[in-house]
């Protein structure tokens, strides 16, 4: 609408966090965390922590479950696990491709859900306890 939107705004090529690097174990105790709260999710950028220990038990796989999220870049002791952006899955038609001799071989499922919300976390990254 034309208004001036004031502030102090700065352009910067790395944010803040990545290079204070507060995906790592000292980056994270270089900075003051705050209690996640109702106020933080109107933030336009967010730093979010969570640490967990491991159960017990062999040959067991592991995911980062981000349905709650909805953009941004994933980190695992540091580690980059990589982007994610939670876009609803569009369906077209009854049939789901191929379809071959107009005959149907998957129906559609999830539709207008996330594509993907899963994120594999490599085992050779994690430790017994205090991930982050």
């Amino acid at each position: 609408d034309g208004k001036q939107v004031k502030g102090p705004w700065e352009q910067r090529w790395v944010l803040r966090g990545e290079e204070a690097e507060v995906f790592t174990a000292a980056g994270a105790q270089s900075v003051q965390w705050e209690t996640f709260g109702a106020g933080a999710a109107k933030d336009p950028l967010l730093w979010l922590k969570g640490s967990l220990d491991l159960p017990q038990g062999d040959n067991v796989s592991f995911a980062l479950d981000l349905s709650s999220m909805s953009k941004g870049v994933a980190y695992v002791n540091g580690f980059h696990i990589g982007r994610y952006w939670l876009k609803n899955g569009k369906c077209d038609g009854t049939c789901a491709p191929p379809v071959k001799n107009g005959h149907c071989y998957m129906h559609w499922q999830n539709c207008g859900k996330p594509t993907q919300s899963l994120y594999h976390v490599p085992t050779g990254v994690l430790k017994p306890a205090g991930n982050l």
